[in-house]
C-alpha cells in the first residue's frame, strides 16, 4: 500500500470523468509525484489513458433510488474503503486544487482519523434545513485503520438506508428529522450523505470514537459569501461548475498538459 495519495470517483456520466480530470490536473500542475487513483465505470475512456490518473479502479455503479444522484454518492461511499493508500485525501470530482500546501494535510493524518470542513450556514441545503453543525463530505482526508474503515462501512450502510427511505410513500420519520415539519424537505434531505453522516459524525457528534481535525474552511470552499468564510486565501474551490463552452476549452487545455507531462 502507497503511503498516501488522492482518490476520486466518477461514475454515471462523462461530465463527472470529465470533472475529476480537470481536479487531477490541477493537483499535477503543482504535485507531479502524487499518486492519483481514479474508481470509475467507464474505465475505456479516453481520458483514462493520458496518464493523470495513476491507477484506475474498475466498478460497477449501483441503481435504483429515487433521486439519481442517491446512486452516485452511494458509488462514492462505497469506493472510499477501498484507497490503496495508507492516507488518503477523497476530493469530489467538481474540485479545483489551488494551492501548493496539499501535502501538509498528509502529515495531518499520520496523527488524526479524518478531517473535514464544517459546512456554512449559507452554502449547504443540508445544513440550511438540517439546522446543526454538520461536515461537508466533498472533502475527505483519513487515515486507514480499523476505526476509519467500520465508520465507512457504517456511512454507506446509513446512507442506503436513507436514500430507500427517501421513496417511501407515505414518508417515514426518523428521530434525526423529527425536528423538519416539511416532509418535502425531509425526503431530499435523505437523498444525501450528509444526513446519514452528520448521524455519525460531526463537528458536535463522533459515534466511532475517531479522532477527528476540522479543516477551515479554505480547504473546501463552497463559494460561501460570509465574510468570515472569505478572510483566506481558497486552497481547494468546490464550486461552482463551469458553462459546457468554458468547460470544453479547461478539458482541452488539460488533455495539452497531460501530453507533456507523459513526455
Amino acid at each position: 500500500m502507497s503511503s498516501y495519495g488522492i482518490v476520486y470517483v466518477a461514475t454515471r456520466h462523462d461530465l463527472f470523468l470529465e470533472e475529476a480530470f480537470l481536479s487531477a490536473d490541477s493537483v499535477k500542475q503543482c504535485y507531479r509525484d502524487c499518486s492519483i487513483t481514479l474508481f470509475t465505470d467507464r474505465p475505456e475512456h479516453r481520458l483514462c489513458s493520458l496518464g493523470l490518473f495513476d491507477r484506475i479502479e474498475a466498478i460497477h455503479g449501483v441503481s435504483g433510488f429515487v433521486a439519481g444522484w442517491s446512486a452516485g454518492i452511494l458509488n462514492r461511499l462505497k469506493c472510499l474503503a477501498h484507497s490503496p493508500y495508507d492516507r488518503t485525501l477523497y476530493l469530489d470530482t467538481d474540485t479545483i486544487v489551488l494551492t501548493d500546501e496539499l501535502l501538509s494535510l498528509f502529515g495531518l493524518a499520520e496523527s488524526f482519523d479524518v478531517g473535514m470542513a464544517e459546512t456554512s450556514t449559507d452554502d449547504s441545503f443540508s445544513r440550511q434545513y438540517f439546522g446543526r453543525p454538520i461536515f461537508n463530505s466533498g472533502v475527505v482526508l483519513y487515515r486507514k485503520n480499523l476505526r476509519t474503515i467500520r465508520w465507512l462501512e457504517q456511512w454507506v450502510a446509513d446512507s442506503e438506508r436513507n436514500f430507500r427511505l427517501a421513496g417511501d410513500v407515505p414518508l417515514r420519520s426518523l428521530p434525526e428529522l423529527a425536528h423538519i415539519e416539511d416532509p418535502r424537505v425531509r425526503r431530499k434531505l435523505l437523498t444525501n450523505d450528509q444526513i446519514s453522516l452528520a448521524g455519525l459524525l460531526s463537528p458536535t457528534i463522533n459515534r466511532c470514537h475517531l479522532s477527528v481535525v476540522t479543516l477551515d474552511y479554505s480547504w473546501n470552499h463552497r463559494g460561501s459569501k460570509l465574510p468570515e468564510q472569505n478572510r483566506e486565501p481558497i486552497r481547494i474551490r468546490h464550486w461552482p461548475r463551469e458553462s459546457q463552452e468554458i468547460h470544453a476549452r479547461n478539458v482541452a487545455a488539460a488533455i495539452q498538459r497531460a501530453a507533456l507531462l507523459a513526455r
